[in-house]
């Protein structure tokens, strides 16, 4: 399961988690959202926005930040 805001594609947006990037699974530039387990999260965070100014060309599309519970 990946991300992709506005149906751009999965590789147009950027997956944080607490604010860090997350690595690409295998050798493509998509983030496996399987990988962190939905218990674990606070909260999920969108800026649908193109947010390249800010964290270059993985955001045009948008950024995904998921926050994880501080007492897990």
């Amino acid at each position: 399961m990946t991300a992709s805001i506005h149906n751009s594609g999965e590789s147009y947006t950027l997956v944080l988690l607490n604010g860090r990037r997350l690595a690409p699974q295998g050798s493509g530039s998509t983030v496996n959202l399987q990988a962190i387990p939905m218990s674990a999260i606070e909260r999920v965070e969108v800026l649908n926005d193109g947010a390249s100014a800010l964290y270059g060309s993985d955001a045009i599309a948008g950024v995904v930040n998921f926050i994880l519970k501080r007492n897990q």
